[in-house]
């Protein structure tokens, strides 16, 4: 099987490493600070990264998924604050409105993301439930012409920070993965609240917070697809998210082994350099290989 990357990909790629060694690298310090990097958001949305996947028909790059992979992955090699921020933003909160919003969701809101005016999030995960989507206990009560929402989302990157949420909800507890439905929420709503940043150990320039909705009146015309195709839509997209997460970590990965690499390079015992050691150099044949086996995906 051939694993090398397309023309358009390695320049993807090369333009990516360029504005984060460019842009991200010389402020990295500052991102250890639990602030989203707007200044970065703002630069990447004026070069067309913040809807780079966005098509073609709405303004956006029409890039496919290995292209938001590439983009994360160089990202997170700099700071994986930055590229989690960013590429939750592609993959797990413009991909559904993509699949599934209508014209006029598209239309709105596909803009307000290409410049940089619009963040969206992605609000799925609850207390007692994660990648069990069937298991969520947010509740969409149909009334008239609206949706009540009521519950409480854990762990949402973006989730402070964004313009507008895409919030799954059970309709109907007896019809499980079949009763679930999927809306769009705008953050400064009646009803929405945001709890205070997690306590991480690192990628703090990516904020990660609870979000409670207490009576959140929606239109029905902010149904993303159908009710009852919330599950299928978070399926779908959660394929895209983890594809987008593993690129991340390849990218850290990466450049955690060009630190250590380099350090061993410089590093003195007796009377060599630890890189001469045979069992330092066994320690980096590994993590090199296994960096290997991620990128080709074995």
């Amino acid at each position: 099987m051939d694993f090398e990357l397309s023309e358009d990909h390695k320049m993807i790629r090369q333009m990516a490493r360029d504005f984060a060694e460019r842009e991200i690298k010389p402020k990295v310090k500052n991102l250890r600070k639990k602030e989203f990097p707007w200044e970065h958001f703002k630069k990447m949305a004026e070069l067309g990264f913040a809807g780079a996947n966005i098509p073609v028909e709405y303004g956006g790059g029409g890039l496919d998924s290995l292209a938001v992979a590439i983009f994360t992955e160089e990202m997170c090699r700099i700071d994986a604050g930055v590229g989690l921020s960013v590429g939750a933003g592609l993959s797990l909160g413009i991909e559904p409105l993509k699949n599934f919003g209508t014209d006029d969701q598209k239309n709105f809101w596909f803009p307000k993301i290409l410049s940089g005016e619009a963040i969206v999030a992605y609000c799925q995960t609850e207390p007692g439930a994660g990648s069990d989507v069937a298991g969520i206990k947010t509740t969409g009560v149909i009334e008239g012409n609206e949706i009540v929402i009521n519950g409480q989302k854990q762990f949402i990157t973006n989730g402070s920070i964004a313009d507008f949420i895409i919030v799954f909800t059970q309709t109907n507890k007896d019809l499980k993965n079949e009763g679930i439905a999927t809306f769009i929420v705008e953050r400064n709503w009646k009803g929405v609240a945001t709890g205070e940043p997690e306590k991480k150990m690192g990628i703090l320039a990516s904020q990660t917070v609870s979000v409670t909705l207490e009576d959140v009146e929606t239109p029905n015309e902010n149904l993303l697809g159908k009710v009852g195709q919330g599950y299928k839509i978070a399926m779908i997209t959660l394929n895209g998210g983890r594809l987008s997460l593993a690129a991340g970590c390849l990218g850290a990965a990466k450049e955690a082994f060009e630190l250590a690499f380099n350090y061993a390079s410089q590093r003195q015992q007796f009377k060599k350099s630890l890189l001469e050691q045979q069992i330092i150099q066994q320690y980096f044949a590994e993590m090199r290989a296994k960096i290997h086996m991620m990128e080709v995906g074995i």
